[in-house]
Order: C-alpha cells, then structure tokens, then sequence
C-alpha cells in the first residue's frame, strides 16, 4: 500500500511541478509583452508628439498665409478700384484732344 501512495504522491508532485513550470512561463510571456507594450506606448507617445509640433508649425503656416492673402486682396481690391477710377476718367474725356478741359497749353514763348 505505501507503494501506491508514492506512486500517488510522485504524481501530484509531477502534476504540481508541470503546474508551476506552466505558470511561470506565462509569467515570463506576460512580462514579454508587458515590455512590448511599453516599447510601443513610447514610440505612440514619440509619434504623438511629434505629430502635435508639425499641428503647431502648419496652423503657424496657414496663419501666415491667410495673412499674406489678406493683404494681396486688399492690394487686388485698391488695383480694381484704381484701374475703375482710371476707366471712368478716360470715358468723361471728349475724343477730340483740342476740346478737352484738360488740355495743356503751350506757349510759344520760352
């Protein structure tokens, strides 16, 4: 009989001991991908951050030129309105030189 409960012990201590060995490697797996995470929540947050310096430096960008179309609008808009004023002024001459308000005269004597 103290034969069958070695046989009985050496097996709970084999099943205990394969228990253990299954343990501790998923215990060694779980570390594995524990520091596999962390390497890739660094490299996120590296990414992230670099990400958030190109948003800054494009919306400063986009600023700058919103800006300079600003004013070239303005400069369009002041062009139109000069070449308009232009127009009007050229259309309210007469066609004959000799006719016009404007007419410089020359004298003959100098």
């Amino acid at each position: 009989m103290e034969t069958g409960a070695r046989v009985d012990g050496c097996t709970q201590i084999d099943e205990l001991e394969a228990e253990l060995d299954m343990e501790q490697r998923r215990g060694r797996d779980s570390l594995a991908e524990i520091k596999k995470l962390q390497r890739q929540l660094a490299e996120l947050r590296a990414s992230s951050q670099s990400e958030h310096h190109l948003v800054i430096e494009y919306t400063e960008t986009i600023n700058n030129l919103e800006m300079k179309m600003l004013a070239l609008r303005k400069q369009f808009e002041h062009s139109v309105c000069s070449s308009a004023l232009y127009d009007c002024l050229l259309s309210h001459l007469p066609s004959d030189p000799e006719r016009s308000p404007f007419r410089v005269v020359l004298s003959s004597k100098i």
